[in-house]
């Protein structure tokens, strides 16, 4: 229950009373009938409705409530067509991308609805029609798409601007924690070899399937098996992330031997978890410990397609690795733009009690 001191001043420009409670989401169900009695019984809305539209075009995540006040203010009589903007037109085309996304069969050419296979395989096990489940789940029974991507919903990352989740492809299911042998042994190399799966292909998080079976490296279900099979079956070595595989020497120094390249970002997250036999197999196998990592110039202010914009990976090392210890001065440069050298003393000032060693920031001045 929600408590209000009084009724009746609703004007949009009355900030004089103090909010006793706040909404924990905004109630959709009634807008419209909300909408209607008040522009029934209200008078002068034409400005009122026209200064609702803009302010809820200011706030974000109500394009609801923007499509609702569009469509109360069309439905008024002699009123001037209302001049919607590129703001006011955005929020009118994600309302419009939603019902989209609830179908399948429409994100990626995809042929056969992931939801819709799934309720006929229920289906068809309560009615104990096992002779028909197997016919079901054949790719070529359904002429299904292998590397077809659904997608989830649209999600807003904090300072960024976020477009539509993709989910995963059918190799990213069969790689990441392997606990049956005929994934990797039997699923896997038919796929790619006689339906045209594409190893290369990123997931919402910007996974291959080679990162992907990277990021159980340290879990019981790690098959290393699948990074064998993905690595002979002629992934992208060159898009393997190092830092997901630093738990593991003997992998680490295999990616390396295949290809994979130690940048400035996996020197730094060596660095910063005192790996220093992972270090030295970085430093020994082409890390340059004279480069540092650096955004490119503008790629802050670049706006990306709502359906293709990256997400960063709540897993990846760097995410977490390169958190600010202190207040934050404009003058200090970042530490994920460091050169290791600086990292590595400055990581050593700070951290007092599980220092790294001055002999491990002197291995890599040499």
């Amino acid at each position: 229950m929600f408590l209000f001191p009084t009724v009746g001043g609703v004007l949009i420009g009355d900030k004089t009373r103090p909010i006793l409670a706040q909404w924990k989401k905004f109630p959709s169900e009634r807008l419209n009938d909300v909408l209607g009695l008040i522009s029934t019984r209200g008078t002068h809305q034409d400005e009122l409705i026209d200064e609702a539209i803009s302010s809820a075009v200011e706030k974000q995540n109500i394009d609801y409530t923007v499509e609702c006040l569009l469509q109360t203010r069309n439905s008024q009589a002699n009123m001037a067509p209302f001049s919607i903007e590129d703001r006011t037109s955005s929020c009118l085309e994600r309302r419009q991308v939603i019902p989209i996304i609830a179908q399948p069969s429409i994100c990626a050419g995809a042929t056969c609805p992931p939801m819709l296979l799934r309720s006929n395989f229920e289906r068809l096990m309560r009615l104990r029609r096992y002779d028909r489940v197997e016919m079901l789940l054949l790719v070529e029974e359904i002429c299904y798409n292998v590397n077809t991507q659904g997608y989830g919903k649209i999600l807003t990352v904090a300072g960024k601007k976020a477009g539509i989740y993709k989910h995963e492809t059918p190799i990213h299911c069969l790689v990441k924690g392997a606990s049956h042998w005929w994934k990797v042994s039997e699923a896997l190399p038919y796929l790619v070899r006689h339906h045209g799966a594409n190893l290369d292909i990123q997931d919402g998080w910007g996974r291959t399937p080679l990162n992907a079976a990277l990021d159980t490296v340290s879990l019981v279900t790690f098959s290393r098996r699948a990074v064998d099979a993905l690595i002979e079956l002629r992934a992208d070595i060159r898009r393997a992330d190092l830092t997901r595989a630093s738990n593991d020497i003997v992998l680490t120094d295999l990616l390396i031997r295949k290809g994979a390249v130690p940048t400035a970002k996996v020197l730094l997250a060596a660095i910063k978890s005192r790996n220093c036999k992972v270090l030295s197999i970085f430093l020994s196998n082409g890390g340059d410990p004279n480069i540092r990592p650096v955004k490119e110039e503008g790629s802050e202010k670049t706006v990306l397609p709502l359906w293709e914009t990256p997400l960063d990976d709540p897993k990846s090392p760097s995410r977490k690795m390169f958190s600010c210890t202190g207040p934050y001065d404009p003058r200090e440069i970042p530490e994920d733009e460091m050169y290791p050298l600086d990292y590595a003393t400055n990581l050593y000032a700070q951290d007092t009690k599980t220092r790294m060693p001055l002999s491990n920031i002197k291995r890599i001045r040499r």
